[in-house]
């Protein structure tokens, strides 16, 4: 299986897309030094998005947007789910 070349098909526009991506991408690898810059920056761009803290709320609705910090190492975001956890969940972890 070999991955497609993006840069084959890319039109002006995709291109643009595909630098401004990284240069936002740079500029928070660049801001965030330590975890807890990190953790900072997830918690300002969540919040841009709509995301809340998990603590706000007293129960939880589909499409709820939460989330939730450990001792400002750690970052956490989910979106609430339709279906029961039973049904299966989507998990996506990075360090």
């Amino acid at each position: 299986m070999y991955a497609k070349n993006i840069w084959l098909d890319a039109d002006q526009a995709k291109e643009k897309e595909i630098h401004d991506f990284g240069e936002g991408y740079k500029a928070f690898l660049s801001y965030g030094k330590t975890e807890r810059l990190v953790v900072e920056e997830a918690v300002r761009m969540a919040e841009e998005e709509g995301f809340k803290p998990l603590s706000s709320y007293q129960e939880l609705k589909p499409g709820d947007k939460v989330y939730a910090t450990n001792k400002g190492k750690n970052f956490l975001a989910a979106v609430i789910g339709k279906r029961s956890l039973e049904e299966g969940s989507r998990i996506l972890g990075a360090h």
